[in-house]
């Protein structure tokens, strides 16, 4: 008689590998950086978000992510590098 095998060791695997590492990419992005909101002068909808990061890898580590923000939200998200 042949064991089956759990379907539960696969789930964890990809919990462990591609969730997590995600949700702290994520955290990070809206953690780390500082959020300025520019709005526009004519009405008061959003311009543009910037999101600026203190070190020159944070900020182009998150360039995809603000690509992504830009896109769902349908409005310009910049990524800088910020003074402090």
């Amino acid at each position: 008689m042949p064991s089956r095998s759990s379907p539960v060791a696969p789930i964890l695997i990809a919990v462990l590998f591609v969730a997590i590492p995600l949700g702290a990419y994520a955290a990070g992005y809206f953690w780390l950086g500082k959020r300025t909101d520019w709005y526009s002068t004519q009405s008061n909808a959003h311009e543009t978000i910037e999101r600026s990061y203190p070190h020159l890898g944070l900020m182009l580590v998150y360039q995809p992510a603000g690509k992504l923000e830009s896109w769902l939200r349908r409005i310009d998200v910049e990524i800088s590098l910020g003074d402090d």
